[in-house]
């Protein structure tokens, strides 16, 4: 994955398998290792309205069973995506 990022000219890697990617081995080659967690949250915070819209949309795909906000952020939550749905929380009636 190293070398796919490398030559892609990535600035992030995201995992959850942050062990395999110690900041020292990316800095040579200016990439960043982030947890999907903390992308995620990141991009809420720089475009909420976007973040929430794609959202809304994936909500409005998962329909066996319908998923109600509260419903798919628990299941964010189920997935290590602790932050992420909390902070999704407090934009409740955009998603």
């Amino acid at each position: 994955m190293l070398a796919a990022a490398i030559t892609g000219r990535c600035d992030v890697i995201v995992t959850q398998n942050l062990v395999d990617f110690p900041v020292d081995a990316l800095t040579p080659f200016s990439i960043d290792v982030q947890h999907p967690d903390e992308f995620l949250v990141n991009h809420l915070h720089l475009a909420p309205g976007l973040l929430c819209a794609s959202v809304r949309k994936v909500r409005a795909r998962l329909k066996n069973p319908l998923y109600s906000v509260d419903y798919y952020l628990g299941t964010l939550t189920q997935t290590d995506l602790v932050a992420t749905a909390a902070e999704l929380g407090g934009f409740a009636e955009l998603l």
